[in-house]
């Protein structure tokens, strides 16, 4: 019984890197890229939120 364990735990120590090495990983399929100017936009209005709202007059009264 133990000499079956024993080949049972040699053998999987020595198939599981072929197991492992068996498949290639996925390749993605998206082979497109975004253009860069749809990233400077966005950037160019979140600043311009960001500014906007710092920039915007605070509601207190004389009495704050």
């Amino acid at each position: 019984m133990r000499r079956i364990v024993q080949f049972l735990v040699a053998a999987a120590v020595v198939l599981t890197p072929a197991v492992a090495h068996a498949s290639a990983p996925p390749q993605p399929a998206l082979q497109r890229v975004a253009p860069a100017w749809i990233g400077f936009l966005f950037i160019f209005l979140l600043v311009s939120v960001v500014l906007a709202v710092s920039l915007m007059p605070s509601k207190r009264s004389h009495q704050d």
